[in-house]
């Protein structure tokens, strides 16, 4: 969001909160985090988001302008976003 230029505001959660989970409840349908809020969206996956910011935001320059440099990156991070189980736990 700080890339696009856009005004926005910030949530933090803390896991150190006994209801953390609940507060994150009432504002993800999915329980889970990151999320972004716009005009009455809730959009959760970072990938979705970079994704709707891009559409949102297109001179931000989020993706890279060529087309196959663009793909290699979205492969990149498809790739980052699915694997790496072991890792990612």
């Amino acid at each position: 969001l700080e890339q696009t230029g856009a005004a926005f505001s910030e949530r933090l959660i803390s896991t150190a909160d006994p209801d953390w989970h609940a507060q994150i409840r009432r504002l993800s349908p999915s329980g889970k985090v990151p999320l972004l809020i716009a005009d009455g969206l809730a959009i959760g996956d970072s990938l979705a988001i970079v994704e709707t910011l891009n559409d949102r935001f297109p001179k931000a320059g989020l993706w890279p302008a060529d087309a196959a440099a663009r793909a290699i990156a979205r492969s990149a991070c498809a790739e980052m976003h699915s694997g790496f189980m072991a890792l990612r736990m």
